[in-house]
């Protein structure tokens, strides 16, 4: 009986040590973008952290894994702005929901998101089923979604 436990535990601990792809990473880790982030992406990031847990309202702002399922997909729209003015939205939103973190902070925080992209991918959702226009500027409410930011997560912002 023993010899055959012996047998069955040696094979189990062959096959899990020796199954296909067992070398391979996962299939959603890219080690070779994680090193080709610039200095003021990698801040970016972190800055996005620093705003999470400096947030006034928990759940207002949070990351997961990139092109995942978000609650409000299918997005309404969806919009491509560039910097100057993801760096107003980021302000505003630092200003509006950040006000336990000093205002230079708040600022210091907004400027670092800013300087990840040159053009940041927006997925809106307004919660509204009035259709959004764009011609007085950017919808500053609802949800925000960046999807895929820097391949490596999504964020959402609740306005």
């Amino acid at each position: 009986m023993k010899f055959i436990l012996l047998i069955v535990f040696s094979f189990l601990l062959w096959s899990c040590n020796n199954g296909p792809g067992n070398n391979e990473q996962p299939p959603n880790i890219n080690s070779d973008a994680a090193s080709k982030l610039t200095a003021d992406q990698s801040k970016a990031l972190e800055a996005f952290d620093l705003i999470q847990v400096g947030i006034d309202s928990k759940g207002r702002l949070y990351s997961t894994f990139p092109n995942s399922n978000q609650p409000c997909y299918p997005a309404d729209s969806s919009f491509v702005i560039p910097r100057t003015e993801f760096l107003v939205a980021m302000k505003q939103f630092t200003t509006t929901y950040c006000t336990s973190l000093p205002p230079e902070e708040q600022l210091l925080l907004a400027e670092s998101v800013a300087k990840a992209q040159a053009e940041f991918q927006i997925a809106h959702c307004s919660n509204s089923s009035v259709k959004q226009d764009y011609k007085n500027g950017l919808p500053m409410t609802g949800t925000w979604v960046l999807p895929n930011f820097l391949g490596r997560r999504d964020v959402t912002m609740i306005w």
